[in-house]
């Protein structure tokens, strides 16, 4: 099996090889971008005007360690590639997109992201941070995103603030936070919750709630939308014990004074074992005061997760090293 650094410059080398004639005259470009808990290769087309959406390098190489066949990874990049940039220069230039209308938000793991909360406007809940982007796609295919970075806030003329208070606005109208049932999720017992009125008529027979969004991408920042956990804690008639699912989702269930730290081995597991690195928020629980209205963190701190993260992220770039050398 090639180690990825050779697998890295046999794709850069040969993906366009596996693209309509068309594209052969576009130049590549390979940067490294951080996204959650990561940084990754990214490999895009050099255009002056418009946009290139990205793959990453990382994710197929991914792909090869399963197949072992580097024709078939470079093949099906090359066409995800292109399907991606045919769909986003339907979208038009940066400033085409780049409306306050599309603003949206999601959550992240403070410690693990430091590089990445450098270069663009946050702001800190807890443990966490809740970052800017762009909806820059919304279609079958999914969603298309870009992060809003410093260099981009001073483009729209726009305060963190400001940002914050589009991106709730923005959710309600093109990613509303939906709750189901854990069962139903997993295809159980299908059945979508709607805030407000008519959840009060639905019975559960469960006593997990995931709450996300429409889309189910980066719904953990429904951590943010008190109705929404107002709405569970109300079903339950009590406090309630948010674990963090996913970058993606959260599930809340009610709260039980002295199992805090039970709940949080478990998170860690899950997050360890099962949850992709990319995905993973904290390991973390935390306490929703039904009456008070108030989120609050009902383990660790944001000192100790911050360390924790950090040196979890430094015995994973030390793996990723060595994996890259062949070792």
């Amino acid at each position: 099996m090639l180690s990825y650094g050779i697998f890295k410059e046999i794709l850069i080398d040969n993906i366009k090889k596996y693209m309509p004639a068309e594209y052969q005259d576009y130049p590549l470009k390979v940067e490294k971008h951080a996204k959650a808990n990561m940084v990754v290769d990214g490999i895009s087309f050099a255009v002056s005007d418009g946009i290139s959406p990205s793959i990453h390098i990382n994710d197929v190489y991914e792909s090869y360690k399963e197949c072992e066949s580097v024709e078939t990874v470079l093949r099906a990049a090359a066409e995800k590639m292109v399907k991606e940039y045919e769909r986003i220069s339907k979208m038009g230039s940066l400033p085409d997109f780049a409306v306050k209308e599309n603003v949206l938000m999601k959550l992240i793991n403070t410690g693990m992201n430091q590089e990445l909360l450098e270069h663009c406007p946050h702001r800190e809940v807890m443990d966490l941070s809740a970052v800017y982007y762009w909806a820059v796609a919304m279609d079958e295919e999914g969603i298309a995103t870009a992060l809003i970075t410093n260099d981009n806030v001073g483009m729209m003329c726009v305060t963190e603030e400001e940002l914050y208070e589009l991106a709730k606005q923005n959710a309600k109208r093109l990613i509303p936070t939906t709750i189901q049932e854990l069962g139903a999720f997993m295809g159980l017992n299908m059945g979508d919750l709607a805030l407000g009125d008519e959840f009060d008529s639905v019975k559960l027979d469960h006593e997990m709630i995931l709450v996300t969004n429409k889309q189910g991408l980066n719904g953990a920042v429904a951590m943010l939308d008190d109705e929404a956990l107002h709405t569970v804690a109300e079903y339950f008639g009590d406090n309630l014990h948010i674990l963090p699912s996913s970058i993606h989702e959260i599930i809340a269930i009610k709260a039980e004074e002295g199992h805090e730290k039970e709940l949080a081995e478990m998170v860690a597991d899950i997050n360890q074992k099962e949850v992709p690195l990319g995905d993973r928020l904290s390991d973390n629980v935390y306490f929703y005061d039904r009456l008070k209205r108030e989120l609050t963190m009902a383990t660790g701190s944001r000192e100790i997760n911050r360390l924790n993260a950090g040196q979890q992220e430094n015995r994973d770039l030390a793996k990723t090293s060595m994996l890259q050398m062949g070792r």
